[in-house]
């Protein structure tokens, strides 16, 4: 599909909410957005991979096709472990995954979403957090990588089984089998299935995903439910605002297990036919990643990328950025103004984004008129007011609690959800 044209000032957003919601969206699910564009799109690249984060090597390319064909096999075999387990409640069809960056997150990701709740965890959790949120999530199927990826994850994933012996199945990336012990290799177990599936009858409402909350500012994270809905809109509001087109190609560096890296660097891109670009299995804290950058740039025609302010400051000290061909930074954080400045003095527009697991992404300095030190305005069809301690409304410049409705808004957490609504959602 082609976005909405850039909106231009606050006039426009207005514009687009004139008309129902849905009559921008075209598809009720993730996997139709993947499905839809592969149709019109089936042998262009989807993602490009890259396993040391620099321009000589020749990257693993997955085309749409390769992408929705993989995507069906993990749905079916995602099916058919809920079988294996006798597993009919909707509610515990859920598929956990703690990976890196791997063309194989995008697989277990859409696939998981297509038959059931996905539920990705951060390699930089302790057994105990990974115990924790796999109980909270109810989820007794696990995909992780073996012994190859330095670190010690899997022998993490190991004690928090120790920890919660409900997980009952485990498929492993480059790693040995061990059916003895509920251990798979998730890439064979996948030549197994049939390359076709049809998805079952799914409301645009049913809860799709468990993003957990920071583990490093709390010792109990939460976990947050989205919907198929919630996220399409997501990908539909961002790819609007940032102005994504299908001939852009999007480097990916954001992890897999927060929120914003699979709109920005997954299901934006794959809603207009776009190409991705998976910078290392590290994403941005890979070697050589970010010295390499205006090189992968140049080689891989670049033109969208996503990060954190303190990555762009890396970046402005890496000869190579002017005429790179990068239209679009995506910051996650506010830049301070020197560095926005640098950015926009070689032609590379900031977009700044404010966003948490709760509401996938809320604001946006969107291109053309954003402004350094601010996270600009709200998307189409949401609704938001700063809010004194005792629920009445700030006064401009009042510093105040950020409230924010809409279909971005998620349903609850998993675990605990009544301090987090007010009355009116």
């Amino acid at each position: 599909m082609r976005f909405a044209p850039l909106p231009k000032n606050p006039a426009d957003i207005l514009a687009l909410e004139s008309v129902p919601l849905e009559q921008h969206l075209t598809a009720k699910t993730t996997y139709e957005i993947i499905k839809n564009t592969t149709e019109k799109y089936p042998d262009k690249a989807a993602i490009h991979f890259l396993q040391q984060g620099n321009a000589e090597e020749n990257p693993i390319t997955v085309s749409y096709r390769d992408l929705l064909t993989r995507v069906n096999q993990a749905a079916n075999l995602f099916s058919h472990q809920f079988k294996m387990l006798s597993m009919t409640d909707p509610n515990k069809k859920v598929i956990s995954y703690l990976l890196p960056n791997l063309p194989q997150a995008h697989f277990a990701l859409w696939g998981a979403q297509a038959v059931g709740i996905v539920n990705p965890l951060s390699p930089r959790l302790s057994p105990e957090q990974i115990a924790l949120l796999l109980r909270k999530a109810n989820s007794q199927i696990l995909v992780t990588v073996g012994e190859f990826v330095p670190g010690p994850m899997w022998q993490n994933v190991l004690a928090a089984r120790e920890l919660y012996p409900e997980l009952k199945t485990i498929f492993v990336i480059g790693g040995k089998s061990d059916p003895a012990n509920g251990i798979y290799d998730f890439d064979g177990e996948l030549n197994q299935q049939s390359p076709e599936f049809t998805q079952p009858s799914t409301s645009p409402d049913a809860v799709c995903a468990y993003f957990h909350t920071s583990a490093t500012t709390t010792p109990d994270p939460k976990l947050v439910r989205l919907t198929q809905r919630g996220q399409i809109y997501s990908a539909w509001a961002i790819g609007t605002g940032l102005g994504y087109q299908e001939n852009d190609i999007v480097g990916v560096g954001l992890p897999f297990f927060h929120v914003g890296a699979p709109m920005v660097g997954g299901l934006v891109p794959f809603m207009c036919g776009a190409t991705t670009v998976m910078m290392s299995p590290m994403g941005w804290m890979g070697p050589g990643v970010i010295e390499n950058f205006w090189k992968v740039v140049r080689k891989h025609k670049i033109t969208v990328t996503a990060a954190l302010a303190s990555m762009y400051r890396d970046l402005l000290l890496v000869p190579g950025m002017e005429n790179s061909g990068l239209r679009l930074a995506i910051s996650g954080t506010p830049m301070p103004r020197d560095e926005f400045n640098a950015y926009q003095k070689a032609n590379i527009t900031v977009a700044d984004i404010y966003g948490s697991s709760e509401t996938v992404m809320a604001t946006m300095n969107f291109p053309g008129w954003q402004r350094s030190g601010s996270m600009g305005w709200r998307f189409p069809y949401e609704q938001m007011k700063v809010m004194r301690a005792d629920g009445t409304e700030c006064a401009a410049d009042e510093m105040g609690e950020l409230w924010i409705a809409g279909p971005n808004v998620t349903q609850g957490y998993q675990d605990h959800s009544q301090s987090a609504f007010t009355h009116d959602g």
